[in-house]
C-alpha cells in the first residue's frame, strides 16, 4: 500500500477530528489556531499510539505518516473549513461563481 493509499484512508479521520474541532470550539470566535492545535494534537496521539505498539515496517510506516500527516491535515481542514468570506482567495474560482459569473457567497 503506497502513501496515496494511506491518506485516502486517513482522510475520514482527519475530517472527524476537524469536525470534533468545529464543535468544541463552537461560539469561540477566531479559534482558528486553537482548533488546528486541536487536530494536530489528537493526529500525533493518535500517530504516537500506532508507533509505539507496532514494529518493523509497520513502525516506520507510522513514522512516516508523522511528517506526512500535518500538511495533509491543514489540506483538509482549508478545503472543506475555510470561510470563504474571509478568504476568497482560498476558494478555486469554479466552486464560487455561478455560470452567469457571479459569485454565489
Amino acid at each position: 500500500m503506497g502513501w496515496s493509499d494511506v491518506l485516502l484512508k486517513l482522510n475520514p479521520l482527519v475530517i472527524d477530528l476537524v469536525s470534533v474541532a468545529e464543535n468544541a470550539f463552537d461560539g469561540v470566535p477566531k479559534s482558528g489556531e486553537q482548533k488546528k492545535a486541536f487536530v494536530h494534537q489528537a493526529a500525533q496521539d493518535i500517530l504516537s499510539g500506532g508507533k509505539q505498539a507496532t514494529t518493523g515496517g509497520a513502525k516506520d510506516t507510522w513514522e512516516f505518516l508523522e511528517n506526512l500527516l500535518p500538511p495533509f491535515i491543514d489540506t483538509v481542514a482549508g478545503f472543506f473549513y475555510s470561510n470563504p468570506k474571509k478568504n476568497p482567495d482560498k476558494i478555486p474560482e469554479t466552486s464560487s461563481r455561478l455560470p452567469s459569473g457571479r459569485r454565489y457567497n
